[in-house]
């Protein structure tokens, strides 16, 4: 595929005269497949050199130069084997795809231990039956707003070269898989990169062009336009980068697709078109240290293209991504065959979106590629109090649902969703296992089934255990029934160690008057680690049948 390069010497072409807005795009499948895997070489180089610092640097940080070892293979990060799932996704169903495409294959090609933050929490939500987009909404995911989208939208750019509305699009789709509001809007800004590298002039008027998309109420987008301000306010990087860090960290964690895109755009304004400094710049900025030039010199790759990468820079990638996470996939994955593979996708996309195979002269074939006026995705943002009510809503149900299953004929109440609540299968020897959190350090958790009560012996089975990760994990097991308390009991470590608890309480004398309501509570002790497990939940003898009670519902 990949012809000599001095035969692109119509390689990329403009064909209006107005450098801000050229009506169409024309490229030879040379320099588009080098623009291409330009893009990939760039990610792979970034990762590996920021891979050693991350969440590492302190400020201010030593100046880095170069690799800290030189690599002979590009480092195994998810930057890149999340990416490499969506490309999957991206063959299959092309144009057509959707966040529930590549939502579908995360349980076949990645697991829990390798994966963090919103993707972890996307991951879980996948597999409870939770698909995109809601596995990336705050009702569902409070990682909404992290960095995840981002270091994973590279390939939304790279398969809709010059079509930035089209890799906008892609990444705003693609995005909800993980993240919502600013957190998508970050990848669709590193998207909207990449594309825009195909004709821009300089990385600011990538950085230009790329936020054209992104809707210009939101802090994502005010983020942005301060970087491009500072540029021309501030000669040393380090000043923006500590401006940086007093407006948005207080509001921002460090992972946040917002501090981590400052410093991808720092290292591409300030790095001035320069692979070498971009990269240095973007790294030494700090935070996710390894995604963040990830991103920075995988958009600058693609703007200059491979050929133009330093052989120093991409010498010691062999060529190879060192694939040790995804069992699926080979051992080695070329970087020229993820290029071609992507620019298959990707003449797909130009196809779909109006683009014209062309053949320029004397067998150099490409592409006219039509450039509209980049238009921002929808805006999305709610206050923290519509946040936390949809997460309250979010959890009530899913606990909810998960004690009608684990015990039907009970609801809940009051259920906080700290430590992830619901059924495990299997916990410490035992399984199913519901697992219960106080609402907050006041409120408990509780358990409610009202019964009619019977003339017969009744007894209340309970098998329950506390969190064996800290011995500081208990919480009180408190059982009342029609007001009246039968049991409270301490759940904790015996003699420093995890054990299963068994409880009976007798309920003969108060079913007896009549209808009850039996409560279960998971008490707050200290409010440390105080998920109660629950392995045994019964009623035995004579009881009868539940009574309905819609106050106890668990929505």
């Amino acid at each position: 595929m990949r012809r000599a390069f001095a035969c692109a010497a119509l390689a990329l072409l403009v064909s209006s005269a107005a450098r801000s807005a050229p009506r169409s795009v024309e490229i030879a499948n040379s320099a588009l497949w080098d623009h291409i895997y330009g893009g990939w070489l760039g990610q792979a180089i970034g990762v590996t050199f920021g891979g050693p610092t991350e969440f590492g640097l302190s400020w201010p940080p030593p100046e880095l130069t170069y690799y800290d070892h030189t690599p002979v293979q590009c480092a195994d990060q998810d930057d890149l084997y999340v990416e490499f799932v969506t490309l999957l996704a991206l063959e299959d169903r092309g144009p057509s795809f959707s966040g529930k495409d590549i939502g579908r294959l995360w349980p076949e090609y990645l697991s829990p231990g390798i994966i963090w933050v919103a993707n972890r929490a996307a991951y879980e939500n996948i597999v409870k039956g939770i698909l995109p987009p809601d596995s990336g909404h705050p009702a569902f995911n409070r990682s909404y707003k992290e960095i995840d989208a981002q270091i994973e939208a590279d390939i939304f750019g790279l398969v809709a070269p010059g079509m930035i509305d089209v890799a906008a699009r892609n990444a705003f789709e693609g995005g909800h898989v993980t993240n919502w509001g600013d957190g998508v809007y970050g990848a669709v800004f590193v998207a909207a990169c990449y594309a825009a590298a195909l004709y821009a002039e300089s990385p600011e008027e990538i950085v230009r062009l790329a936020l054209a998309t992104v809707p210009a109420q939101s802090e994502y987008a005010g983020m942005v336009r301060r970087m491009l301000a500072w540029r021309k306010q501030f000669g040393d990087w380090r000043t923006a980068r500590e401006f940086l860090a007093d407006r948005y960290l207080k509001d921002n964690s460090t992972v946040s697709a917002i501090i981590n895109s400052g410093a991808v755009i720092i290292g591409l304004l300030w790095g001035d078109g320069d692979f070498e400094r971009t990269a240095q710049i973007s790294t030494m900025c700090g935070w996710d240290s390894d995604c963040n030039p990830s991103s920075a010199c995988g958009i600058l790759g693609c703007w200059l293209g491979a050929e133009k990468i330093p052989g120093r820079w991409k010498d010691p990638m062999s060529d190879i991504y060192r694939n040790n996470n995804l069992p699926k996939l080979p051992k080695e994955i070329s970087l020229t065959d993820l290029a071609h593979r992507t620019f298959m996708v990707a003449e797909r996309f130009l196809e779909a979106s109006g683009a014209e195979r062309v053949d320029f002269t004397h067998g150099v074939f490409g592409w006219r590629i039509p450039v509209e006026e980049p238009v921002p995705v929808p805006f999305e943002s709610a206050t923290p109090e519509r946040i936390a009510e949809w997460q309250s809503q979010a959890t009530a149900k899913r606990i909810g649902d998960a004690v009608a299953k684990f015990a039907p004929g009970w609801t809940v109440r009051d259920c906080g969703p700290d430590m992830d609540p619901g059924v495990l299968d299997s916990y410490e020897g035992r399984g199913p296992v519901l697992v219960l959190h106080p609402l907050d350090r006041d409120t408990s958790c509780k358990l409610v089934r009202r019964v009619s009560g019977g003339a017969g012996p009744a007894t209340l089975k309970l098998t329950v255990t506390s969190y064996d990760g800290s011995p500081e994990a208990d919480w009180v097991l408190r059982v009342t029934v029609g007001g009246k308390a039968l049991l409270e009991k301490t759940i904790g470590r015996v003699d420093g160690q995890i054990e299963w608890q068994e409880s009976s309480v007798d309920l003969d004398h108060v079913l007896a008057a009549g209808p009850a309501e039996i409560v279960v509570e998971d008490a707050p002790n200290g409010w440390a680690w105080e998920a109660a497990y629950i392995a045994e939940l019964s009623l035995q003898g004579t009881v009868d049948a539940p009574v309905k009670d819609a106050g106890a519902s668990g929505e």
